[in-house]
């Protein structure tokens, strides 16, 4: 009697007990690994060393810039100081964080938006120490941001322009970024030497600024003439007043007609003294205007009668109005601008007359109505 041997089971062959082949599992294959995100904990101590590198930077140069030894050889208010240094603390901390990082790609998010953590903390310690005023920071503040962001574009660029030259093996890609970071660096400074040797141009501005009042000529007239004392209530318009610009207390004259002399006297000891050249009862007020602003406590920037800033003549002019019980009352300036950048100022400089003017002519044109009110029909 034989005995047929099982049958042998091949690879593709069934179990005798019908039960489908297990898988064979293969060992995962390893993925790449994905970049670590900016804000993970092993790139924090980079983040700060950069916003920390930018700040020092920043620090330094201000004092360098505002050294008393110094005023000879540098000009303050020049291009590299309010728009180039920006861009060296925008660039130097991008390039920096970039550059201890380079295992792994910066963000554009971070050329756009890192170089504020430098910026912000400059502005605010200038605030501080009393370098600048709120004014000042104010319109600042915009430029630093808008230039810095500028800076850390710059970096982003000439990391990728570093990078590709060490892919191709050149020994000096090391070079070129230490003398790309040099040069922005050294921009500011030497931007500030060379424009201290540039006579900055004279730009003359005039801003006009009007309003409808419901009173007539007479009144209007013996309102603008002389300006009794102003309470702090009446002034309530006026953003510059809010940052610290002086507010206007009242305005003397010492005779009516051409040749008279007003005094319009402002907060912070600021004195405009104007000598009337035009006088149309009535109709045209015209003065020149000298100030004296020796007493007055403003950033250096926007003294009036400074080397920078100066209010040379105001006009007021009363035309017909909307209706013909109302009169529309208008208030001329003109003022005198010398910067190296007096398009840039030239708009901060038209704002804040437009403002103060703005916030006179409110003054008036209450005055005025209530007097109008009160007048017996």
């Amino acid at each position: 009697m034989s005995v047929e041997s099982p049958p042998s089971s091949s690879p593709g062959s069934q179990p005798a007990s019908g039960l489908p082949p297990l898988p064979v599992l293969s060992p995962p294959s390893p993925s790449p690994a994905s970049p670590a995100p900016l804000s993970s904990r092993s790139r924090v101590v980079p983040l700060l060393a950069g916003a920390i590198w930018g700040i020092v930077y920043g620090v330094l140069l201000q004092l360098l810039f505002r050294a008393p030894f110094m005023k000879r050889f540098i000009e303050l208010m020049s291009v590299g100081m309010i728009f180039l240094l920006p861009v060296a603390i925008g660039f130097l901390v991008v390039f920096y964080v970039g550059w201890k990082e380079r295992s792994q790609p910066l963000p554009w998010r971070y050329a756009l938006l890192g170089p504020w953590s430098a910026v912000g903390p400059c502005l605010l310690l200038s605030f501080l120490v009393g370098w600048e005023g709120a004014f000042c920071l104010m319109f600042a503040t915009p430029v630093f941001l808008l230039m810095s962001t500028l800076g850390g574009l710059l970096a982003k660029l000439a990391l990728r322009f570093v990078e590709r030259r060490m892919q191709r093996g050149s020994p000096q890609a090391l070079q070129s970024g230490a003398l790309l970071l040099a040069v922005v660096l050294l921009t500011p400074l030497s931007s500030g030497f060379l424009e201290s040797n540039i006579v900055p141009p004279e730009s003359i501005h005039r801003v006009l600024t009007e309003i409808d009042i419901a009173a007539p000529r007479d009144i209007v007239w013996s309102e603008i003439v002389r300006v009794p004392r102003i309470a702090a209530e009446e002034n309530s318009h006026g953003m510059f007043y809010k940052l610290g610009f002086p507010k206007p207390i009242e305005a003397t004259l010492s005779y009516e007609g051409i040749g008279g002399v007003r005094h319009a006297r402002f907060e912070k000891g600021l004195l405009f003294i104007e000598t009337v050249t035009e006088w149309e009862s009535q109709r045209l007020l015209s003065f020149r205007i000298q100030a004296d602003a020796h007493m007055t406590k403003l950033d250096p920037h926007v003294v009036v009668g400074g080397q920078y800033f100066d209010v040379l003549q105001g006009t007021y002019e009363i035309v017909p109005g909307s209706r013909p019980d109302h009169v529309t009352l208008r208030l001329w300036s003109r003022f005198r601008l010398n910067t190296h950048f007096n398009g840039y100022a030239g708009f901060l400089g038209d704002s804040l007359m437009r403002d103060i003017q703005n916030s006179i002519l409110h003054v008036v044109k209450r005055r005025c109505e209530t007097r109008a009110q009160r007048a017996p029909l």
